[in-house]
């Protein structure tokens, strides 16, 4: 499980995971949206700042976000409703 204080510069899944994209095999957020290399059509398309992320490898790599920092003092988290959530936390 991931996130990151860096809301990356571009936001697009494919930018944020290009030099890993061999040994990516799937990220899923807290809501059931996914992204695949190998796959058109996924729902999750954009990292979110706000959301944290599984993310299966075939192999151990090491992830580089370059981007803006996230500077909130204050963030609102919402639970909508019962059951598990994958949040962001920052620094």
């Amino acid at each position: 499980m991931i996130s990151s204080h860096l809301s990356p510069v571009p936001t697009g899944m494919p930018e944020v995971w290009e030099n890993l994209i061999s040994d990516l095999v799937l990220i899923k957020d807290g809501m059931g949206n996914f992204w695949m290399p190998s796959t058109t059509g996924a729902s999750l398309t954009n990292w979110n700042v706000l959301n944290g992320y599984q993310v299966y490898m075939s192999t151990g790599c090491t992830l580089t976000i370059a981007g803006t920092l996230v500077e909130s003092a204050t963030t609102t988290i919402t639970f909508p409703s019962a059951g598990w959530y994958l949040i962001s936390t920052y620094h």
